[in-house]
């Protein structure tokens, strides 16, 4: 039991307490007077049949003695009812006091909250009293009769805010949005709690703006999702997503597809141009994917120059088509600088109950297969799921301190893996021929160049290196001759490349002038 109804029983009590002895003596009072009275009128009555006759002076007497005793029994009631009432009297005023009280102090706080606040009938809805805030809100011209529920609409799709509002004694929303004159809209933390105003039952409704921290909270939102250079969605937001979209893939038996793209030879670009420049291809990238991407994708960066298409409700055979509307787009956009930038493309579907990494694995060797395919091409893993693994992965102890030689060794790696996989996975006879020729005229240009080098820098093996070289060149053409010819198979390319070029002699005798070179570039 709080104070005020602590109060107000002992105050009844009281009264009772006074009550009930007040009406024993009133009681007493009227049935004395009424004694009296027949008293007297005993004594006048006597007097007339013994005398037939009774002086004016007793009949006043009599008259004066009515009116005094009525009206001593008048103000003793009257006393009685104002010693009675005289804790109601006290709680009546006291109560009248915390009205005006409360009124003052509400028409203060209407002027110093910050917030729109609102004194509503809750009947009617209509505005009874409203701040400097809330008129600036809701813009009002005629303050008559205005009513709440003209100006706002509360934007929630769960649940009826106006019926809540009304229906509590106390309201406290989560932010919501809400759209104010039926043309702004605007974030704001509901409150409300139930009064009286005047003897009306009111609502008093606070509406505070909290549009600007809203929109300070998206900036971050999308910042902590958003790839500051691209503007694409980043790798943390592609795990979330992709695991909200799989769910629903799960949910409602629709197919998902993940696309996965590298640009091809960036590290060049980076190397050549500046680091600079190659944000500016990343971001030309960026805006080319998503041109030729459906509003229904999700395009993502997951690495330096690694780019993720998420596809909801899209079999292999349609992303199959993106992907390839993806290759072809950048294919065409030559970079004004840069040039011509081609990016290799893997696809997948997502099989039944897998789970991402293994789905993300089977991207990314679809994806390398595209790589070791000869780049600039898309490889779906289904028409894939078979080839092999085999790749030489360039070391860091075979470089040598000269930076074209460094490159060209690369690039010969480069092109046997692409022979590598070729032979691997049944490429046709003039396609394997075609890379073949490409790798002969490599080891031919960086072999002359090797050559000046080693010349310039006083390498004493010089001669006997240009000797092997040759032979090199030598053996590789005659190779090139017979499988043209069809007498030996694809494997003898896979043979001569690792076992005579890279093991025999990049490693073996290449190393040999690396203390020159790597003198020279000092």
């Amino acid at each position: 039991m709080n104070g005020d109804t602590g109060k107000k029983v002992n105050g009844a009590k009281v009264i009772i307490r006074r009550l009930v002895p007040l009406v024993i003596i009133i009681l007493i009072m009227v049935v004395a007077k009424h004694l009296i009275l027949q008293h007297y009128i005993g004594i006048i009555d006597n007097l007339m049949r013994v005398y037939g006759k009774c002086e004016i002076e007793n009949i006043q007497y009599l008259a004066g003695i009515e009116r005094a005793m009525y009206y001593f029994v008048l103000l003793f009631i009257l006393f009685s009812v104002l010693f009675v009432l005289s804790p109601s009297i006290n709680l009546i005023s006291k109560g009248f006091n915390e009205i005006e009280e409360s009124n003052d102090n509400l028409m203060k706080l209407f002027k110093i909250v910050h917030g729109a606040i609102f004194l509503v009938d809750l009947n009617t809805m209509q505005i009874i009293l409203l701040n400097k805030q809330a008129e600036e809100l809701i813009n009002v011209e005629n303050k008559g009769e205005i009513y709440f529920n003209n100006y706002f609409w509360f934007m929630s799709h769960e649940y009826d805010v106006m019926e809540t509002i009304t229906g509590r004694d106390q309201y406290e929303s989560r932010d919501m949005e809400i759209m104010v004159n039926g043309n702004k809209r605007m974030y704001a933390a509901v409150t409300s709690a139930k009064t009286y105003f005047n003897n009306r039952q009111a609502v008093l409704i606070g509406l505070f703006d909290i549009s600007e921290q809203k929109q300070a909270e998206q900036v971050f939102r999308s910042l902590a999702i958003t790839d500051k250079l691209t503007g694409l969605y980043n790798r943390y937001y592609f795990e979330k997503r992709a695991a909200d979209e799989i769910s629903l893939s799960d949910k409602y038996g629709e197919p998902i597809s993940m696309l996965m793209l590298d640009l091809d030879h960036f590290k060049n670009i980076n190397d050549m141009y500046g680091h600079q420049m190659g944000d500016d291809v990343l971001q030309k990238t960026a805006a080319i994917i998503k041109g030729a991407t459906r509003k229904s994708d999700y395009v993502f960066r997951v690495g330096g120059e690694e780019f993720v298409v998420l596809m909801p409700n899209t079999n292999v055979d349609s992303a199959d088509v993106v992907a390839e509307k993806i290759r072809k787009a950048l294919e065409k956009n030559n970079h004004p600088v840069a040039g011509k930038i081609t990016a290799s493309l893997g696809v997948a579907e997502r099989n039944k109950a897998e789970h991402l990494q293994d789905w993300y694995r089977r991207v990314d060797r679809a994806l390398y297969c595209a790589k070791e395919g000869g780049r600039n091409c898309v490889v779906n893993f289904e028409d894939n799921s078979n080839i092999a693994s085999v790749h030489i992965e360039w070391n860091k102890e075979w470089e040598c301190g000269n930076k074209v030689i460094d490159k060209q060794h690369m690039d010969l790696i480069e092109y046997g893996n692409t022979l590598i996989f070729m032979n691997l996975s049944g490429y046709d006879h003039d396609t394997v021929l075609e890379q073949l020729d490409k790798l002969l005229n490599h080891i031919v240009e960086h072999f002359e160049y090797e050559e000046k080098v080693l010349e310039k820098v006083g390498y004493p093996g010089k001669k006997e290196h240009k000797e092997i070289h040759a032979a090199l060149v030598d053996n590789a053409l005659n190779l090139r001759k017979s499988f043209d010819e069809g007498s030996i198979n694809k494997t003898s390319f896979v043979s001569f490349l690792v076992n005579d070029v890279v093991s025999g002699h990049m490693i073996d005798e290449d190393t040999k002038f690396f203390s020159y070179t790597n003198l020279d570039s000092k």
